[in-house]
């Protein structure tokens, strides 16, 4: 009897993976850059599809048919969503494994003999919570998606994260006066904390500049004397700021994983974030500055929290008088930080991938999920 094999190409065990994200900002585009970049390098043959990011139309009637699903049987209910899978997954290339950015591309579903899952929990729409059942594994980012995750799947795994960022970490900067100059960015997203940043700013003129990377600055005008601002900076400029400037404001909202404090950190940056999860994972006190948060609210299946002037002013007070030796050794922690968890993250998702191509599928038919990839082994003779 011939099997199909998860190779592509007939010579390696590891599957064809497709990649799955919107359209919706960089940080996407990081993670799927990130994953394309560690599977190659695992041997498997790899392509990304980005899909449109959600109009407000689509997330109305989105929600509209989750509605009418709820005054249905569940037994009814259950039958669309296969229906609905297997539809729109008519015409779609088959692959061995497809790796889900953020929320589930129910689309591509079908597409897929395997599919896992990275959510951003703040971005997982509820009414998509009905197609957990047609995944096979979920990976999370963090402890805080962990613990929300395992409330929806069986099969939950902290794989952790990381940025491509930390394979190109430059070398150790010993310049002390870096640590009297402030970078925020927050390009175009608004759940970073610009706003509050700005306000203890507009406070203080007698603080240093403060650089500002920010897309629009409608809501946070007039903009201060002390506040320069950067629109629509190219790579090298960024990298120019990280490196010139040692302390990087990064008070977020909200963050399914945390790149740009993930980047700062990189760039030898002392990070300053909010006291609440997942950025209080990342950002430790050992390695930088933990702000505490005012009020929250939810945001989809995560939490966003609110820090206001008041706590930034109290924490770069107290930066602007803390030794600069004791600011260079915390940004040196970081930056070690950054490399050993790249390692983490890299062991961590080739053992996922072996699961899959370590067994004999004629012989270990026994876990669900391998049996599933079984059906996909290349004809043998």
């Amino acid at each position: 009897m011939k099997r199909k094999n998860l190779s592509s190409n007939g010579t390696s065990t590891h599957p064809r993976v497709r990649i799955l994200l919107s359209d919706s900002g960089r940080g996407l585009q990081i993670d799927a850059d990130l994953l394309q970049n560690a599977l190659q390098q695992f041997g498997c043959e790899v392509e990304q599809v980005v899909l449109p990011s959600w109009s407000i139309r689509r997330t109305q009637n989105s929600h509209r048919y989750a509605k009418l699903k709820k005054l249905l049987p569940t037994g009814i209910a259950e039958r669309l969503d296969r229906c609905q899978v297997g539809l729109l997954g008519l015409g779609k290339t088959p692959v061995a494994l497809q790796i889900h950015l953020e929320s589930v591309a129910v689309e591509y579903l079908a597409a897929g003999a395997l599919n896992w899952l990275i959510p951003n929990q703040e971005w997982v729409r509820p009414q998509h919570l009905c197609f957990f059942n047609q995944l096979d594994r979920v990976l999370v980012k963090t402890q805080e998606a962990e613990a929300i995750m395992r409330q929806h799947h069986a099969g939950v795994g902290l794989l952790g994260f990381s940025n491509p960022i930390a394979e190109a970490v430059s070398g150790i900067n010993s310049d002390l006066s870096r640590f009297r100059r402030f970078l925020h960015v927050a390009g175009r997203n608004r759940k970073k904390g610009t706003q509050a940043i700005v306000d203890a700013w507009r406070r203080h003129p007698e603080w240093p500049v403060l650089q500002l990377v920010v897309d629009d600055t409608a809501a946070i005008q007039p903009v201060p004397a002390n506040v320069n601002v950067w629109q629509h900076p190219d790579d090298e400029q960024l990298v120019a700021l990280h490196r010139a400037n040692g302390i990087v404001l990064a008070p977020s909202e909200v963050e399914g994983y945390g790149h740009i404090l993930v980047e700062g950190m990189a760039f030898q940056g002392v990070v300053v974030t909010t006291d609440a999860a997942p950025m209080n994972e990342l950002v430790q006190t050992d390695r930088g500055y933990l702000v505490p948060w005012g009020k929250c609210e939810p945001c989809h299946l995560g939490t966003r929290y609110f820090v206001d002037a008041q706590a930034i002013e109290k924490t770069v007070t107290e930066l602007l008088v803390t030794p600069a030796q004791t600011l260079l050794q915390k940004s040196l922690t970081a930056r070690a930080w950054v490399i050993s968890n790249h390692a983490a993250f890299t062991r961590k998702l080739r053992h996922e991938l072996d699961v899959l191509t370590r067994f004999n599928p004629e012989t270990d038919p026994v876990t669900p999920v391998l049996s599933k990839v079984a059906g996909i082994h290349s004809e043998q003779p």
